[in-house]
């Protein structure tokens, strides 16, 4: 037995994002967005968008909190020049263009937000 209670409306959460769009990985992955749907499929609601505010930024959802009230979400943004960069060389390395290569830190700025 849980030491949570059941939820009455639980949701799924998810990333959607598409895949169609021309002009490379980047154009498709600029469009992922976290999400959360009721279980039955209604009430689809995208969670943090203030979050892609900025050009060439995406979220993703990540996982649930252990009680599970809190959804995890995870945030990026590229430069259209590390774009077109990994996409030329079929390699990744955004996260050292941000100066911290290996880890960026909860309370590290994000690019283009003070």
């Amino acid at each position: 037995m849980s030491k949570f209670p059941p939820f009455d409306n639980p949701l799924v959460g998810y990333t959607e994002h598409r895949t169609d769009l021309p002009g490379g990985r980047a154009a498709n992955v600029f469009t992922m967005r976290a999400c959360v749907v009721k279980a039955d499929g209604t009430g689809r609601r995208e969670m943090a968008p203030q979050l892609v505010a900025n050009a060439n930024s995406w979220t993703q959802f990540a996982g649930w909190s252990p009680d599970g009230r809190q959804a995890i979400i995870g945030a990026g943004w590229e430069s259209d020049d590390d774009a077109a960069w990994e996409d030329e060389h079929k390699e990744f390395h955004g996260i050292a263009q941000i100066g911290r290569p290996g880890r960026i830190r909860g309370g590290d700025a994000l690019p283009g937000r003070a």
